[in-house]
């Protein structure tokens, strides 16, 4: 349970940042904002293509040991 809300949380996030423009955060504060905000959008897709891979990797031996 605590994994779906996790995975939620990330793609909320993930979601957030892909509809920043890019060239908006550039203008803020000389792209201070941007270096900031660039490492938490790296770590978030990190986080969640784990997860994902997790996911998918269970999946996948699920029905590898249904199919047996």
């Amino acid at each position: 349970m605590a994994n779906d809300k996790n995975l939620a949380q990330l793609i909320n996030q993930e979601a957030i940042f892909e509809e920043i423009n890019e060239e908006e955060l550039e203008g803020i504060v000389g792209g201070a904002l941007l270096d900031e905000l660039i490492p938490g959008l790296a770590t978030t897709v990190t986080g969640v293509s784990l997860i994902v891979s997790a996911v998918v990797t269970r999946v996948l031996n699920t029905v590898a040991t249904l199919t047996l």
